[in-house]
């Protein structure tokens, strides 16, 4: 009875040991694969990141630019109204300066005559 009983025991644990030799493969595969996956995965990822943030740096330096010839646009009506005000500014002085030589003309006239 105790040679049955210690049999059936080695039996049992010989087929625990071989059930759990089997599920440590099918466990080490898994892993395997699963990691393979991931790290393939992680590569699209990363490639995909890196395209992302070329085509980001892309439009940043056009947004940039943009901004920069929007702002010399600016800049540059700013000039042009500035301008425009001092040529009608010369313009009043330069007539106010041909109302006086005429002016002054006629009296010099009148007296001389």
């Amino acid at each position: 009875m105790e040679q049955s009983v210690h049999r059936d025991t080695i039996d049992f644990l010989t087929r625990k040991q071989e059930s759990l030799l089997e599920q440590a493969a099918q466990w080490s595969e898994k892993y395997s694969t699963d990691i393979e996956r991931l790290e393939l995965e992680l590569h699209e990822l990363t490639d995909i990141r890196n395209t992302d943030h070329k085509r980001l740096m892309e439009l940043q330096a056009r947004w940039d630019q943009q901004v920069a010839d929007e702002q010399a646009q600016i800049e540059e009506d700013k000039r042009e109204k500035e301008l425009e005000r001092l040529r009608k500014e010369h313009e009043i002085l330069e007539h106010r300066a041909a109302g006086k030589i005429q002016r002054l003309a006629r009296r010099f006239l009148s007296a001389m005559a």
